[in-house]
């Protein structure tokens, strides 16, 4: 264990499959945190219960899945940000490098330059019994956070990096607690294990790259099976270099000037309410991202950037998560929101909800599964059309206009996006599939690999 008046506290930020955490020193009444998100009450909060002051943002690298809240600790309570020197961070901070020790009252915290995912990589180690990493995307658990976020030719230098780095991060004490900020949910990440925390000796036994014996062969690992880059991710690195303040709150718009910024086509209308109200009635049109799962990501990679966001919210309460969510991954443009669509004088449609055991023996339907292409390899409807997500907008022509369209997923939430995308191209015949390939298969329907 830690000192006892050292506090450790983690923060899950399920939405991007990320985590923070917060250090007190309760003896000192100072506090850090590592890995700030955006929206940073929480950690201010959880430091005033502990009697503490937050003094420090720790940043392990420039994210590129979400917005840093370090400038806002800096700016709005005066934390001192530390960030890796070869970040080249655009507002006031302390630049640090392997090596370096940052002090928060009586706890060391030591710098470890761990280049891989992003050139510009630090971890924070504080000593102990047992000692804590806080390895950002170094490390993570059964794995490390994505090497090909800057193209292929970078890639191949940041294998020589990450193969080095966890090496070296391997050859820490045994009982280390590894503290990793990208989980399992993040676009960040791919083929990593759902734990919270792990060990230093566990990784050596369990992590996918501890065995790899060269640089060549972690670049193999490391990019098999990996999605597509988000197209927002080089928007918000670019955001946290300079570094972003409090996102404005969505305002409520009247019906009427709503309706004619969604006639005036110079907005994209998001539907955020649960499918079930999607699919009964929605404008016409509409982009449609249920609040929940990856809502803020999933916006950020396929709404268009260069036009605001109208969105369409199920209550007041969830227009406010709405605008935390998108202020997350750096969609501040929002214009503003309306809560009921039965009110703007605005084209309606509706889509359908498949009904599996239907489905299953409907031969004329066009199934369309916009799964990954891991996913469809693992097992998919034998006559699908198989079109990933991120690209079904472009090749929307591909899909025959028959009587009727269905579209599905793993779970049921990727679909309804697909579905909106469709329509938005001029589709007819909608419908998605509640549940997606696992209630197909559960109402019988074959599977093939």
């Amino acid at each position: 264990m830690m000192e006892p008046l050292v506090h450790l506290q983690s923060f899950e930020h399920d939405a991007l499959g990320d985590r923070s955490y917060l250090i007190a020193d309760r003896g000192s009444g100072l506090a850090a945190v590592v890995d700030p998100q955006r929206e940073i009450e929480a950690y201010l909060r959880a430091a005033d219960l502990l009697g503490c002051r937050v003094v420090l943002a720790l940043e392990t690298h420039l994210h590129n899945d979400f917005v840093s809240g370090a400038r806002r600790l800096h700016d709005e309570h005066g934390a001192e940000v530390i960030g890796s020197r070869r970040a080249e961070l655009g507002f006031a901070h302390r630049a640090v490098a392997g090596g370096d020790v940052v002090r928060l009252g009586e706890v060391e915290i030591q710098v470890l330059d761990t280049p891989g995912h992003t050139p510009e990589h630090v971890a924070y180690l504080v000593p102990g019994a047992p000692a804590v990493l806080f390895s950002g995307g170094a490390l993570l658990p059964g794995g490390a956070a994505r090497i090909d976020l800057f193209g292929p030719q970078l890639a191949a230098t940041l294998a020589d990096d990450a193969f080095a780095t966890i090496r070296r991060l391997l050859a820490l004490d045994d009982d280390t607690r590894v503290l990793a900020t990208h989980g399992a949910g993040s676009f960040c990440s791919s083929g990593v294990q759902r734990r919270r925390e792990t060990t230093v000796a566990e990784e050596r036994e369990r992590n996918r790259f501890a065995r790899v014996l060269d640089a060549a062969g972690l670049l193999r690992e490391a990019t098999r099976d990996v999605p597509p880059v988000p197209r927002y991710y080089a928007r918000v690195r670019a955001l946290n270099r300079v570094g972003a303040g409090a996102a404005p709150p969505a305002a409520r718009l009247l019906p009427t000037a709503f309706a004619a910024l969604a006639r005036s086509r110079a907005v994209t209308v998001l539907d955020t309410r649960p499918e079930r109200e999607y699919c009964a009635e929605h404008i016409d049109g509409a982009l449609a991202v249920p609040y929940g799962g990856a809502f803020g990501p999933w916006v950020a990679w396929i709404a268009p950037d260069e036009l605001p966001l109208a969105v369409v919210a199920g209550s007041d309460d969830a227009a406010r998560r709405v605008s935390i969510g998108l202020a997350a991954v750096g969609r501040d443009d929002v214009a503003g929101y309306v809560t009921n669509v039965n009110e703007l004088g605005l084209p309606l449609a509706h889509v359908g909800r498949a009904n599996p055991d239907l489905l299953a023996a409907d031969y004329d339907a066009t199934v369309v599964d916009v799964r990954w292409d891991a996913e469809w390899d693992e097992g998919h409807i034998p006559y699908a059309l198989h079109i990933p997500l991120p690209d079904l907008a472009a090749r929307a022509n591909e899909v025959p206009r028959t009587d009727r369209v269905a579209v599905h997923c793993r779970s049921g939430y990727r679909s309804v996006i697909g579905v909106s995308l469709l329509e938005r191209a001029g589709v007819p015949n909608l419908a998605h599939l509640p549940g997606g390939i696992e209630a197909w298969g559960d109402a019988g329907g074959i599977v093939m690999g």
